[in-house]
């Protein structure tokens, strides 16, 4: 849920942004290029197709199909379709190839101007981007442990264990049964001879659970929107709160960027 709410901040604040379209130049031509554009985006579910592409930023690369359609004389997308980035590959040229189950491997060509694919930290000339989810691993399957300890942790401390001493001559069975219904009866009837003690969960060292599960919240945070949880004066808060929102506008603005070049 944490990373969800984080990224989803971080495309929100992208999709919140106005988007304008501008003309390449003053010539009549280029003006009426861009009134079409205009008109053919505004007609779009254009929020939705761009939220849906900047799912690269977690995953590296993200695909949306374009559903062309006649509309009198001129062609225009009435739809993008987000796709499962996983079913497309690349060739060696770069061009993009569809997985299929007559091709798994090297996928087939698809038609010109069909999909568009946005990327998101692609260096070295890599074609499939390189998205956070490489950074949160780690921090997202250390907080899963830490979560499970810490309801092993919180088990321990709500019910004790019970431990059954008995005699020769006790039927062990009864006792095990017992010692089963004690952590859901008020009462439970122990065969002669037999007798329970309960063992209260002790702890020691300063390390806690919760510290590591926070901890990891923070280094979840750090990854996708450039913070973490921050202690200090009201003056060291304060400032701290205005390098967020200048970080966040960095962000936002960079991702917008990206978007754009895809579009």
């Amino acid at each position: 849920p944490w990373v969800y709410a984080c990224l989803h901040k971080r495309k929100m604040a992208v999709i919140g942004r106005s988007w304008i379209v501008e003309p390449a130049s003053d010539s009549r031509l280029d003006k009426k290029a861009a009134d079409l554009v205009r008109a053919h985006l505004a007609a779009l579910a254009f929020d939705s197709a761009c939220y849906h592409l900047l799912d690269a930023i977690l995953k590296g690369r993200s695909a949306g199909e374009i559903m062309w359609v006649r509309d009198g004389a001129e062609l225009r997308p009435a739809e993008i379709r987000p796709r499962d980035g996983r079913r497309f590959t690349f060739a060696d040229d770069y061009s993009l190839r569809l997985l299929t189950v007559a091709s798994p491997l090297y996928g087939e060509a698809v038609p010109d101007m069909k999909f568009v694919v946005h990327r998101f930290g692609a260096k070295d000339g890599n074609p499939h981007g390189l998205g956070l989810g490489q950074k949160l691993w780690w921090p997202v399957f250390f907080k899963r442990q830490g979560l499970s300890f810490w309801l092993q942790f919180l088990d321990k401390f709500g019910a004790p264990t019970a431990v059954g001493k008995y005699q020769p001559g006790v039927d062990i069975n009864q006792l095990e049964d017992a010692l089963r219904r004690i952590a859901h009866d008020a009462g439970v009837a122990l065969p002669d001879g037999a007798a329970v003690e309960l063992l209260e969960a002790t702890r020691s060292g300063t390390g806690t659970h919760e510290g590591l599960v926070r901890y990891m919240d923070e280094q979840i945070a750090a990854a996708i929107l450039g913070e973490g949880g921050g202690k200090g004066s009201g003056g060291e808060l304060a400032s701290a709160a205005i390098l967020r929102n200048e970080l966040r506008l960095e962000l936002v603005q960079a991702d917008a960027d990206l978007l754009t070049d895809t579009l």
